[in-house]
């Protein structure tokens, strides 16, 4: 894999895709929610399943990009999933973690602010929702919004 730019949110899911159609025994995918712009959120389990279920072993949890601009937090986790993925059945620290244990991981849990801090040059530094407007008309300070 080019780790040499940031991966796009298409570009992010082809590869999520393919690594759960070559490696079916030890990875599972689904998309875990959407954005606020309905894009997917992705959830990527690595484990040997043939050595028990995901949710019966202990647990690691990966995420990446929950701010717009963190991008660099989604190709982090893309190398150590790859990482995984290559060396189970080789290195033997690695085939011995993916029996015993499970790797969660949403590589990016920000696909909207990714879409945008890559679309333009700019600084986001969340989800792309609208807030509120205040009665007066301003724009609404963060300590005084009540949510639901």
């Amino acid at each position: 894999m080019n780790f040499n730019h940031y991966f796009n949110n298409d570009e992010l899911e082809t590869v999520l895709k393919a690594w759960a159609e070559k490696y079916p025994e030890l990875v599972y995918l689904c998309a875990a929610g959407r954005s606020h712009e309905g894009r997917p959120i992705w959830l990527f389990s690595i484990t040997n399943f043939s050595s028990g279920p995901d949710h019966e072993k202990p647990a690691i949890w990966l995420d990446g990009n929950i701010h717009a601009t963190e991008l660099a937090g989604t190709t982090t986790v893309l190398c150590i999933l790859q990482y995984l993925l290559e060396n189970y059945g080789t290195d033997e620290q690695v085939t011995r973690l993916l029996d015993a244990s499970t790797f969660y991981a949403i590589p990016r849990i920000n696909p909207d602010g990714a879409a945008a801090a890559l679309s333009a040059p700019t600084s986001h530094h969340s989800g792309q929702q609208h807030w509120p407007k205040l009665a007066s008309g301003g724009e609404p300070d963060a300590r005084a919004l009540k949510y639901a």
